[in-house]
């Protein structure tokens, strides 16, 4: 299941009277991503991945209308993968295009790449399990259940911040922008102890064909 983001204007209009519906959508899209690019709180279980003998760099493939905000975990044929920092690969990897091995290790190249490390020295086919954190795209309509069922108010304090702090306008309010901000700085670290935290395993999945998509969220044991 996912929320249209005008399901998020009720909340917000009385914050700022006499905003537009251009300057509310693109803020609560932009308070979205911030928050699930820093929270790294939107999980979603990736399809399997076919690893072949010699080729270390594959795309990701996430929903529609959504991209990767960060690697949560891997599995590499039964065995949990390091997730790795730039800098960290290469201190690690520093002559990585000369070896090959059994994948002990991931790095994200960017918003559709990710790296094994070292190059895999067999084929396993669907033998990589990945983890990610998604954030909408900048085009996205729409955002998953758990965004608005649980981050609602994250989102809000993070869209009125915003709005607030636009010079010269019936709502401008530097004061209460600061008040939001530091309210939605805070709903971040909580969802982010939180995504951490999941002792057995527990942590939200978002299950959907898309972030306009419309499945129910589960986690992770079901």
């Amino acid at each position: 299941m996912s929320y249209d983001l005008e399901d998020f204007y009720p909340d917000l209009y009385p914050l700022v009277p006499g905003c537009s519906d251009v300057l509310v959508e693109n803020a609560i899209l932009n308070a979205t991503i911030e928050f699930a690019t820093k929270s790294t709180a939107i999980h979603y279980e990736m399809d399997a991945v076919s690893v072949v003998s010699g080729t270390n760099e594959y795309q990701f493939e996430p929903p529609a209308d959504s991209e990767i905000a960060a690697i949560v975990s891997g599995n590499m044929d039964g065995d949990v993968l390091s997730i790795l920092s730039a800098k960290l690969a290469n201190y690690r990897y520093p002559r990585h295009r000369e070896f090959n091995g059994r994948p002990e290790a991931i790095l994200r190249l960017d918003n559709s790449n990710f790296r094994l490390y070292p190059t895999p020295d067999t084929s396993y086919t669907s033998g990589l399990y990945l983890t990610v954190a998604l954030k909408p795209t900048r085009t996205a309509t729409s955002v998953p259940d758990i965004v608005y069922e649980e981050f609602k108010d994250a989102i809000i304090y993070g869209s009125a911040y915003r709005l607030m702090a636009m010079p010269n306008k019936d709502w401008t309010n530097n004061q209460k922008s600061s008040y939001y901000r530091a309210l939605f700085d805070e709903q971040i670290q909580m969802a982010k102890r939180e995504a951490e935290r999941s002792p057995d395993g527990a942590v939200p999945i978002v299950g959907y064909g898309g972030i306009g998509g419309r499945k129910r969220r589960r986690r992770a044991y079901e």
